[in-house]
């Protein structure tokens, strides 16, 4: 999988978890008021519905962060964040063997969300470092 359907995969588990949690909330309400108008005779299967619900999503988002992070083109792969640091020198101006190679790779994926991409294009700001007084 490339880099931006890892980040639309993980964006996708998310929205799942945040229906789950809102269905799950909604139910719960609905349902400590009058059981009956969610066919359920009990209060206690409201709640374990509910949190049925909300273990669910918990368990969807948490499958989806576990495999886009471990997949070597990940958004927290050591290789990203290494190409993010290679692109910070190049942006700056520094020729290093490593320029040539990341910009072979990012014409390769023309319009990605890929950040070493977007940092030698100039649209994350270029070069972000935190100054250090001494």
């Amino acid at each position: 999988m490339t880099y931006d359907q890892l980040i639309f995969l993980q964006t996708a588990a998310e929205a799942f978890f945040w229906v789950c949690v809102a269905f799950g909330a909604i139910s719960f309400v609905i349902g400590m008021h009058n059981p009956a108008w969610l066919g359920l005779t009990k209060r206690r299967w409201v709640a374990l519905r509910a949190a049925a619900l909300w273990l669910l999503g918990t368990a969807v988002v948490s499958a989806a962060i576990f495999y886009t992070h471990s997949q070597p083109n990940g958004p927290h792969a050591f290789a990203t964040y290494m190409d993010g640091l290679a692109a910070q020198k190049c942006y700056a101006g520094e020729k290093l063997p490593s320029c040539s190679e990341l910009e072979k790779k990012c014409a390769e994926m023309p319009g990605t969300l890929y950040p070493a991409c977007r940092i030698l294009k100039g649209e994350d700001g270029g070069l972000q470092t935190i100054e250090v007084q001494r």
